[in-house]
Protein backbone atom coordinates (compact mmCIF):
# COMPACT_ATOMS: atom_id res chain seq x y z
CA UNK A 1 0.00 0.00 0.00
CA UNK A 2 1.32 3.31 -0.73
CA UNK A 3 2.43 5.50 1.57
CA UNK A 4 1.04 8.87 0.15
CA UNK A 5 -1.73 9.47 -2.19
CA UNK A 6 -2.28 12.74 -4.51
CA UNK A 7 -5.36 14.78 -3.79
CA UNK A 8 -6.97 18.33 -3.44
CA UNK A 9 -5.71 20.56 -0.70
CA UNK A 10 -7.51 23.53 0.31
CA UNK A 11 -6.08 27.03 -1.34
CA UNK A 12 -3.06 25.33 -3.25
CA UNK A 13 -4.70 23.23 -5.69
CA UNK A 14 -3.19 19.47 -5.59
CA UNK A 15 -1.08 18.14 -2.92
CA UNK A 16 0.45 14.84 -1.17
CA UNK A 17 -1.49 13.65 1.86
CA UNK A 18 -0.31 10.80 3.70
CA UNK A 19 -2.35 7.53 3.44
CA UNK A 20 -1.15 5.45 6.80
CA UNK A 21 0.75 6.93 9.84
CA UNK A 22 4.27 7.49 8.61
CA UNK A 23 7.03 6.97 11.50
CA UNK A 24 9.92 9.82 11.46
CA UNK A 25 13.31 8.57 9.01
CA UNK A 26 10.88 6.35 6.34
CA UNK A 27 11.41 6.78 2.90
CA UNK A 28 8.31 8.05 1.38
CA UNK A 29 9.51 8.67 -2.09
CA UNK A 30 12.02 7.30 -4.50
CA UNK A 31 11.66 8.25 -8.07
CA UNK A 32 13.32 9.21 -11.20
CA UNK A 33 13.29 12.42 -13.34
CA UNK A 34 10.51 12.43 -15.88
CA UNK A 35 13.13 15.21 -17.76
CA UNK A 36 16.38 16.44 -16.74
CA UNK A 37 18.46 19.21 -18.27
CA UNK A 38 21.21 21.48 -17.65
CA UNK A 39 20.77 23.83 -15.64
CA UNK A 40 23.54 26.61 -16.73
CA UNK A 41 22.52 26.15 -20.37
CA UNK A 42 21.15 29.30 -22.20
CA UNK A 43 17.14 29.35 -22.33
CA UNK A 44 16.99 28.47 -25.33
CA UNK A 45 19.03 25.12 -24.96
CA UNK A 46 16.64 24.68 -22.48
CA UNK A 47 13.60 24.80 -24.62
CA UNK A 48 15.37 22.85 -26.95
CA UNK A 49 16.72 19.72 -25.35
CA UNK A 50 12.78 20.02 -23.14
CA UNK A 51 10.70 19.31 -26.47
CA UNK A 52 13.00 16.22 -27.34
CA UNK A 53 13.20 14.82 -23.76
CA UNK A 54 9.55 15.38 -24.08
CA UNK A 55 8.71 13.67 -27.07
CA UNK A 56 11.24 10.64 -26.64
CA UNK A 57 8.78 10.14 -23.38
CA UNK A 58 6.40 6.88 -23.14
CA UNK A 59 2.44 7.75 -23.80
CA UNK A 60 1.98 7.69 -19.89
CA UNK A 61 5.05 9.55 -18.74
CA UNK A 62 3.61 12.52 -21.21
CA UNK A 63 0.55 12.46 -19.74
CA UNK A 64 1.73 12.56 -16.39
CA UNK A 65 4.01 15.85 -17.01
CA UNK A 66 1.32 16.92 -19.02
CA UNK A 67 -0.91 16.70 -16.00
CA UNK A 68 1.37 19.13 -13.21
CA UNK A 69 0.79 22.17 -12.23
CA UNK A 70 1.35 25.13 -15.67
CA UNK A 71 1.02 28.51 -13.97
CA UNK A 72 1.03 30.58 -17.36
CA UNK A 73 -0.04 33.91 -16.04
CA UNK A 74 2.18 34.21 -13.16
CA UNK A 75 4.57 36.94 -13.14
CA UNK A 76 7.30 34.63 -12.77
CA UNK A 77 6.21 32.58 -16.09
CA UNK A 78 5.77 35.79 -18.38
CA UNK A 79 9.13 37.03 -17.34
CA UNK A 80 10.22 33.39 -18.12
CA UNK A 81 8.63 33.23 -21.43
CA UNK A 82 10.11 36.71 -21.88
CA UNK A 83 13.75 35.79 -21.01
CA UNK A 84 13.49 32.43 -23.74
CA UNK A 85 12.15 34.21 -26.77
CA UNK A 86 14.88 36.89 -25.43
CA UNK A 87 17.14 34.03 -25.79
CA UNK A 88 16.02 32.45 -29.20
CA UNK A 89 15.97 35.78 -31.19
CA UNK A 90 19.66 36.01 -29.74
CA UNK A 91 20.76 33.04 -30.79
CA UNK A 92 19.53 33.46 -33.95
CA UNK A 93 21.44 37.06 -34.46
CA UNK A 94 24.17 36.39 -32.57
CA UNK A 95 25.05 32.62 -32.67
CA UNK A 96 27.46 31.46 -29.85
CA UNK A 97 27.40 34.44 -27.81
CA UNK A 98 25.39 32.94 -25.35
CA UNK A 99 27.66 29.92 -24.89
CA UNK A 100 30.59 31.77 -24.99
CA UNK A 101 30.04 33.62 -21.74
CA UNK A 102 29.24 30.22 -20.29
CA UNK A 103 32.74 28.33 -21.96
CA UNK A 104 35.16 31.07 -21.51
CA UNK A 105 37.18 29.24 -18.78
CA UNK A 106 37.41 26.28 -21.63
CA UNK A 107 38.67 28.95 -23.63
CA UNK A 108 42.32 29.70 -23.04
CA UNK A 109 44.87 26.95 -23.57
CA UNK A 110 48.23 27.97 -23.80
CA UNK A 111 48.21 31.54 -23.93
CA UNK A 112 46.54 34.15 -25.61
CA UNK A 113 45.24 33.64 -29.07
CA UNK A 114 44.77 30.03 -28.68
CA UNK A 115 41.53 28.36 -27.65
CA UNK A 116 41.18 24.85 -26.76
CA UNK A 117 39.69 21.92 -28.55
CA UNK A 118 36.91 21.32 -26.53
CA UNK A 119 36.24 25.48 -26.49
CA UNK A 120 36.42 24.83 -30.11
CA UNK A 121 34.18 21.83 -30.76
CA UNK A 122 31.24 23.46 -28.33
CA UNK A 123 31.13 26.53 -30.10
CA UNK A 124 30.40 24.79 -33.19
CA UNK A 125 27.61 22.79 -32.01
CA UNK A 126 26.26 26.03 -30.65
CA UNK A 127 26.38 27.53 -34.18
CA UNK A 128 25.13 24.51 -35.94
CA UNK A 129 22.06 24.62 -33.56
CA UNK A 130 21.45 28.26 -34.13
CA UNK A 131 20.30 27.31 -37.69
CA UNK A 132 17.51 25.42 -37.47
CA UNK A 133 15.85 27.14 -33.98
CA UNK A 134 12.17 27.30 -34.11
CA UNK A 135 9.60 29.33 -32.63
CA UNK A 136 8.52 27.39 -29.46
CA UNK A 137 4.49 26.47 -29.82
CA UNK A 138 1.94 26.88 -27.37
CA UNK A 139 2.53 23.83 -25.88
CA UNK A 140 6.27 23.97 -25.91
CA UNK A 141 5.94 26.79 -23.62
CA UNK A 142 3.46 25.20 -21.05
CA UNK A 143 6.52 22.12 -21.16
CA UNK A 144 9.00 25.08 -20.43
CA UNK A 145 6.67 26.70 -17.88
CA UNK A 146 5.65 23.04 -15.96
CA UNK A 147 8.82 22.15 -16.09
CA UNK A 148 11.58 25.02 -15.13
CA UNK A 149 8.55 25.90 -12.18
CA UNK A 150 8.66 22.63 -10.66
CA UNK A 151 12.26 21.10 -11.69
CA UNK A 152 14.68 20.68 -8.83
CA UNK A 153 18.15 21.59 -9.26
CA UNK A 154 20.89 18.93 -7.67
CA UNK A 155 24.92 18.33 -8.86
CA UNK A 156 25.00 16.03 -11.81
CA UNK A 157 26.40 12.31 -11.79
CA UNK A 158 29.95 11.81 -10.62
CA UNK A 159 30.00 15.66 -8.95
CA UNK A 160 28.98 17.55 -12.61
CA UNK A 161 27.48 20.38 -12.93
CA UNK A 162 24.30 21.93 -11.75
CA UNK A 163 21.66 20.25 -13.61
CA UNK A 164 17.36 20.26 -13.02
CA UNK A 165 14.96 17.59 -13.15
CA UNK A 166 11.28 17.31 -13.08
CA UNK A 167 10.22 14.91 -10.67
CA UNK A 168 6.00 13.59 -11.04
CA UNK A 169 5.64 13.31 -7.19
CA UNK A 170 7.61 15.86 -6.01
CA UNK A 171 6.53 18.46 -8.14
CA UNK A 172 3.34 17.57 -6.46
CA UNK A 173 4.32 18.80 -2.87
CA UNK A 174 3.33 21.94 -1.28
CA UNK A 175 5.51 24.23 0.91
CA UNK A 176 6.55 25.06 4.26
CA UNK A 177 9.01 27.26 6.36
CA UNK A 178 8.28 24.50 8.72
CA UNK A 179 8.38 20.95 6.59
CA UNK A 180 7.87 17.69 7.68
CA UNK A 181 9.64 16.05 5.40
CA UNK A 182 13.35 16.96 3.62
CA UNK A 183 14.90 15.53 0.14
CA UNK A 184 18.01 14.72 -1.39
CA UNK A 185 18.80 13.45 -5.25
CA UNK A 186 21.56 10.85 -5.41
CA UNK A 187 23.91 9.98 -7.89
CA UNK A 188 22.20 8.55 -10.18
CA UNK A 189 19.43 11.56 -10.32
CA UNK A 190 17.17 9.74 -8.13
CA UNK A 191 15.13 11.80 -5.80
CA UNK A 192 14.62 10.69 -2.01
CA UNK A 193 12.00 12.14 0.29
CA UNK A 194 12.31 10.95 4.26
CA UNK A 195 9.81 11.89 6.75
CA UNK A 196 11.71 14.71 9.26
CA UNK A 197 9.15 13.49 12.07
CA UNK A 198 5.83 11.44 12.92
CA UNK A 199 3.73 11.99 9.98
CA UNK A 200 -0.29 11.26 10.76
CA UNK A 201 -2.53 9.72 8.62
CA UNK A 202 -4.14 12.19 6.45
CA UNK A 203 -1.71 15.05 7.16
CA UNK A 204 -0.12 16.90 3.95
CA UNK A 205 3.64 16.34 3.23
CA UNK A 206 5.21 20.07 3.00
CA UNK A 207 8.78 20.87 2.00
CA UNK A 208 10.41 23.85 2.17
CA UNK A 209 10.83 25.60 -1.34
CA UNK A 210 13.56 27.83 -0.30
CA UNK A 211 16.48 27.95 1.66
CA UNK A 212 15.49 27.85 5.77
CA UNK A 213 17.46 30.54 7.05
CA UNK A 214 16.07 33.27 5.00
CA UNK A 215 14.40 35.53 6.90
CA UNK A 216 10.25 35.93 7.72
CA UNK A 217 9.86 39.20 5.52
CA UNK A 218 11.90 37.52 2.44
CA UNK A 219 10.41 33.78 2.32
CA UNK A 220 7.06 35.98 1.93
CA UNK A 221 8.47 37.44 -0.78
CA UNK A 222 9.90 34.62 -3.01
CA UNK A 223 6.67 32.56 -2.39
CA UNK A 224 4.97 36.14 -3.11
CA UNK A 225 6.77 36.74 -6.38
CA UNK A 226 7.59 32.93 -7.65
CA UNK A 227 4.52 31.08 -6.63
CA UNK A 228 1.76 33.44 -6.03
CA UNK A 229 1.40 33.19 -2.61
CA UNK A 230 2.18 34.25 0.70
CA UNK A 231 3.56 31.90 3.15
CA UNK A 232 1.93 31.74 6.31
CA UNK A 233 3.42 28.29 8.25
CA UNK A 234 3.89 28.04 11.69
CA UNK A 235 7.13 29.75 11.51
CA UNK A 236 5.83 33.03 9.39
CA UNK A 237 3.26 33.70 11.51
CA UNK A 238 5.40 33.38 14.97
CA UNK A 239 8.59 35.97 12.94
CA UNK A 240 10.01 38.71 15.81
CA UNK A 241 10.88 41.59 12.87
CA UNK A 242 13.82 43.69 14.15
CA UNK A 243 15.03 47.35 13.25
CA UNK A 244 18.26 47.46 11.86
CA UNK A 245 19.02 46.30 8.64
CA UNK A 246 22.42 44.27 7.74
CA UNK A 247 23.94 44.15 3.98
CA UNK A 248 27.06 42.55 2.68
CA UNK A 249 28.99 43.90 0.17
CA UNK A 250 30.65 41.34 -2.23
CA UNK A 251 33.34 41.14 0.13
CA UNK A 252 31.32 40.29 2.83
CA UNK A 253 32.04 43.01 4.69
CA UNK A 254 28.87 43.90 7.06
CA UNK A 255 27.38 47.52 7.66
CA UNK A 256 24.46 48.77 8.91
CA UNK A 257 21.78 50.44 6.61
CA UNK A 258 18.89 52.39 8.16
CA UNK A 259 17.90 53.48 4.71
CA UNK A 260 16.83 49.48 3.85
CA UNK A 261 14.48 49.15 7.20
CA UNK A 262 11.00 50.81 5.54
CA UNK A 263 11.98 48.36 2.55
CA UNK A 264 12.27 45.29 4.03
CA UNK A 265 9.33 46.11 6.60
CA UNK A 266 11.81 46.40 9.68
CA UNK A 267 13.50 42.98 9.34
CA UNK A 268 17.27 43.00 9.11
CA UNK A 269 18.54 41.95 5.92
CA UNK A 270 21.87 41.13 5.13
CA UNK A 271 22.65 39.39 1.96
CA UNK A 272 24.63 36.40 0.28
CA UNK A 273 25.70 35.79 -3.22
CA UNK A 274 24.20 32.36 -5.36
CA UNK A 275 27.59 30.66 -5.14
CA UNK A 276 27.71 30.80 -1.51
CA UNK A 277 23.98 29.31 -2.32
CA UNK A 278 25.78 26.65 -3.87
CA UNK A 279 28.41 25.91 -1.55
CA UNK A 280 25.24 24.45 0.77
CA UNK A 281 24.24 21.07 -1.14
CA UNK A 282 20.75 20.98 0.83
CA UNK A 283 20.31 24.20 -0.74
CA UNK A 284 18.16 23.20 -3.92
CA UNK A 285 16.96 26.56 -4.86
CA UNK A 286 17.84 28.34 -7.86
CA UNK A 287 18.10 32.24 -6.29
CA UNK A 288 19.09 35.58 -7.28
CA UNK A 289 21.95 37.38 -6.38
CA UNK A 290 20.59 38.90 -3.34
CA UNK A 291 18.60 37.14 -0.27
CA UNK A 292 17.78 38.57 2.81
CA UNK A 293 18.35 36.67 7.07
CA UNK A 294 17.36 37.93 10.03
CA UNK A 295 20.12 37.47 12.92
CA UNK A 296 17.85 37.70 15.44
CA UNK A 297 15.00 35.73 14.19
CA UNK A 298 17.61 32.99 13.38
CA UNK A 299 18.80 32.68 16.91
CA UNK A 300 15.21 32.49 18.06
CA UNK A 301 14.91 29.67 16.03
CA UNK A 302 17.66 28.05 16.78
CA UNK A 303 17.08 28.43 20.09
CA UNK A 304 13.57 26.67 18.82
CA UNK A 305 15.66 23.76 17.67
CA UNK A 306 17.74 23.35 20.32
CA UNK A 307 14.79 22.49 22.95
CA UNK A 308 13.51 20.10 20.67
CA UNK A 309 16.91 18.62 20.62
CA UNK A 310 17.13 18.64 23.95
CA UNK A 311 14.09 17.19 24.83
CA UNK A 312 14.17 14.19 22.32
CA UNK A 313 17.78 12.91 23.77
CA UNK A 314 15.91 13.34 27.28
CA UNK A 315 12.88 10.74 26.05
CA UNK A 316 15.14 8.89 24.59
CA UNK A 317 17.24 8.18 27.39
CA UNK A 318 20.36 6.06 27.54
CA UNK A 319 18.59 4.48 23.92
CA UNK A 320 19.86 4.96 20.62
CA UNK A 321 19.42 8.47 19.47
CA UNK A 322 15.77 8.42 18.03
CA UNK A 323 15.72 9.30 14.66
CA UNK A 324 13.88 12.75 14.57
CA UNK A 325 17.08 14.19 15.82
CA UNK A 326 18.27 13.62 12.10
CA UNK A 327 15.67 16.77 10.89
CA UNK A 328 16.21 19.03 13.76
CA UNK A 329 20.34 18.46 13.41
CA UNK A 330 19.57 19.59 10.19
CA UNK A 331 17.91 22.84 10.64
CA UNK A 332 20.00 23.75 13.14
CA UNK A 333 23.07 23.05 10.72
CA UNK A 334 21.24 25.09 8.40
CA UNK A 335 20.49 27.90 10.49
CA UNK A 336 23.97 28.63 11.35
CA UNK A 337 25.03 27.89 8.02
CA UNK A 338 23.40 30.84 6.98
CA UNK A 339 24.75 33.48 9.41
CA UNK A 340 28.48 31.89 9.13
CA UNK A 341 28.55 32.64 5.01
CA UNK A 342 26.58 35.59 5.47
CA UNK A 343 28.50 37.50 8.48
CA UNK A 344 31.37 35.36 7.35
CA UNK A 345 31.86 33.65 10.71
CA UNK A 346 33.96 30.66 11.14
CA UNK A 347 32.37 30.31 14.56
CA UNK A 348 29.13 30.18 13.05
CA UNK A 349 30.33 27.77 10.59
CA UNK A 350 32.11 25.42 13.13
CA UNK A 351 28.62 24.96 14.66
CA UNK A 352 27.52 24.11 11.74
CA UNK A 353 29.79 21.79 10.89
CA UNK A 354 29.44 20.34 14.16
CA UNK A 355 25.37 19.34 13.65
CA UNK A 356 26.28 18.06 10.24
CA UNK A 357 28.63 15.69 11.78
CA UNK A 358 25.91 14.71 14.25
CA UNK A 359 23.37 14.67 11.37
CA UNK A 360 25.19 12.04 9.08
CA UNK A 361 26.39 9.61 12.36
CA UNK A 362 22.61 9.51 12.94
CA UNK A 363 21.72 8.38 9.76
CA UNK A 364 24.49 6.27 9.35
CA UNK A 365 23.44 4.51 12.16
CA UNK A 366 19.92 4.34 11.41
CA UNK A 367 19.77 4.33 7.03
CA UNK A 368 23.89 3.09 6.04
CA UNK A 369 27.13 4.81 5.70
CA UNK A 370 26.00 4.77 2.06
CA UNK A 371 22.24 7.06 2.30
CA UNK A 372 21.94 10.05 0.22
CA UNK A 373 21.71 11.82 2.88
CA UNK A 374 24.37 10.57 5.26
CA UNK A 375 26.51 11.51 2.21
CA UNK A 376 25.00 15.12 1.89
CA UNK A 377 25.91 15.93 5.15
CA UNK A 378 29.28 14.97 4.42
CA UNK A 379 29.81 16.67 1.43
CA UNK A 380 28.23 19.62 3.28
CA UNK A 381 31.21 19.89 5.86
CA UNK A 382 33.78 19.75 2.92
CA UNK A 383 32.28 22.29 0.95
CA UNK A 384 31.62 24.39 4.48
CA UNK A 385 35.33 24.24 5.11
CA UNK A 386 36.62 24.66 2.13
CA UNK A 387 34.40 28.20 1.88
CA UNK A 388 35.57 29.21 5.87
CA UNK A 389 39.16 28.72 4.84
CA UNK A 390 38.26 31.68 2.44
CA UNK A 391 37.15 34.02 4.85
CA UNK A 392 39.28 37.06 5.45
CA UNK A 393 40.95 37.16 8.85
CA UNK A 394 40.11 39.31 11.39
CA UNK A 395 43.23 41.79 12.56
Amino acid sequence: MSLFEIRSSPGKGLGVFATQHIPAGTLVVREKPLLTWDASAPPYQVDRSLRASFHALSVPEKLAAGALHCPMDMARSVRMIKELRSSIEDARNNPGAQEAATLSPLKAKKGKGTMSPNYRTLMAEAMARSKDLTDPSKEDLELYIRATSDGIGYLGPGGGGKETGLFPTAARLNHSCDPNVVFAVDRHRQYHLRARHDIEIGSELVVNYMPSFLSSATRKRETLENHSFVCSCRRCRGATPTTTALITDGGGTVRQDPGRVAATTQVAVGFVSATHLRTFNLIQHQAAAGIGIDPDELHHWILDLQKQEQRLRSMAGAAEEPVELFGVLYCIAEAYCGLGLVLKSPADIDKAILCLEKAASLGSKHWGSDDVFVREQRECIMDLRVRQAGFPSKK
